[in-house]
């Protein structure tokens, strides 16, 4: 009995238990640590919410108020030097092997905490248990499965406190702005790891979830799924979860006619990224398509077509590409001139926008982009035209 346990289980049995225990453990982090209590995307019912609270001290000893900081800590400073955990700036070796010793370095700093840690839990049991003893929890975990395992249950609950660094220190902070592929060119390296989100709670989709934090959704393309979302539904079905907010869809320019000035840049605001993704589709490929075409007719080949990747996002680049690129701007106007105006209204969508300046700068940008004479930049400066009803009256009422 003492090698069993109570259980006696088979050895698929221990492997699929704790499979699930894990996935337990990685549902309570990207659900409640995450998506509710970092980014306010989702709220929980108060009896779900201590079942995450209880569960994360039971198997991994996290306090949500460090976890919270922590997390706001890398959105506020992303890829910068004050990030707890970079990979940009420690690099990825680091990040990947020893990014739960970065994660507990960041805990310790008081002022992180203080600055970033406000509005999570603070009631008895958070002060006197869960913060205060942060290691009973599991080793109460594994006198339970040695009861019921036992001595399988060392395996399982190493694995078990492992799985957390391994997953959302290592791959997540480390990989997630290493390796992958990006829907929105966010100012950091944050990248989609894979399209189809579920052996680590949907946290793979690590770019979309950059774009916009505040979303309780990380999938954002047809194709790609988000186990997390999944959950949620589920949970919001049976009354235990409230979508505060998702990801903004590019609302159509009719809705926009009858809105006030706020609420005309907060729209527009919110679906800022769309404008990008858009530039794409409507102007990169189109003119990029027309470069080609000449550079054959002159007999000199095919343009290299990964220059495309590299037009998309120069943030995630490396120098060597970078090189390229520059040659091939340097030997095509048009081309040139459309990735130039591109990186204008990326930084146009950048700002921290609080005030008139956003729809203004994107009046400019169309009348500046309309001069260049080039027709798939001028058609997309009238698209977003469309966004921006009677601009010049709301240009002179916000200067006003």
């Amino acid at each position: 009995m003492i090698w069993t346990g109570l259980l006696d289980w088979s050895v698929g049995s221990l492997c699929g238990v704790t499979l699930v225990l894990t996935q337990i453990a990685i549902a309570s982090v990207t659900l409640y640590l995450h998506r509710s209590q970092a980014h306010g995307g989702v709220k929980f019912h108060p009896a779900l919410n201590h079942f995450f609270r209880f569960w994360l001290w039971f198997t991994t000893g996290m306090v949500t108020r460090e976890w919270v900081a922590v997390h706001r800590a890398h959105h506020t400073h992303s890829d910068q030097e004050k990030d707890p955990h970079s990979p940009k700036v420690y690099g990825i070796k680091e990040i990947f092997f020893k990014g739960l010793s970065y994660y507990r370095k960041a805990c310790r700093d008081d002022s992180i905490i203080e600055k970033f840690g406000q509005g999570t839990p603070d009631d008895w049991v958070e002060r006197n248990v869960y913060s205060k003893h942060t290691s009973l929890g599991y080793f109460i975990m594994l006198g339970i499965e040695l009861c019921l395992f036992g001595l399988p249950a060392f395996v399982i609950w190493g694995i078990q406190l492992l799985w957390i660094p391994l997953w959302a220190a290592g791959v997540i902070n480390g990989v997630a702005h290493w390796w992958g592929y990006r829907n929105f060119e966010t100012r950091d390296t944050a990248r989609n790891i894979i399209p189809w989100a579920f052996w680590i709670g949907g946290e793979e989709l690590h770019n979309n979830h950059h774009a916009f934090g505040a979303s309780a959704k990380f999938s954002v393309k047809p194709w790609e799924f988000d186990i997390g979302w999944f959950y949620i539904c589920v949970l919001s079905s049976l009354g235990l979860a409230h979508v505060r907010q998702t990801f903004p869809k590019m609302p159509e320019s009719s809705d926009l006619v009858d809105l006030t000035r706020s609420e005309l840049m907060h729209s527009l605001l919110k679906a800022r990224w769309s404008f990008m993704s858009q530039y794409m589709k409507r102007v990169i490929r189109p003119v990029f398509s027309k470069e080609q075409r000449n550079h054959k007719a002159k007999g000199l080949g095919a343009l290299p077509l990964r220059c495309i990747s590299f037009i998309q996002d120069r943030v995630v680049i490396s120098d060597r590409k970078q090189k390229i690129l520059e040659h091939v701007l340097s030997e095509y106007n048009d081309l040139n001139i459309v990735y130039e105006f591109k990186q204008r209204l990326v930084s146009i969508c950048h700002r921290d926008h609080r005030t008139k300046d956003f729809i203004e700068d994107l009046i400019a940008w169309c009348d500046d982009a309309q001069a260049t004479g080039i027709h798939a930049l001028a058609s997309f400066s009238d698209w977003v035209r469309d966004y921006l009803p009677q601009s010049q009256e709301v240009s002179s009422s916000v200067s006003s």
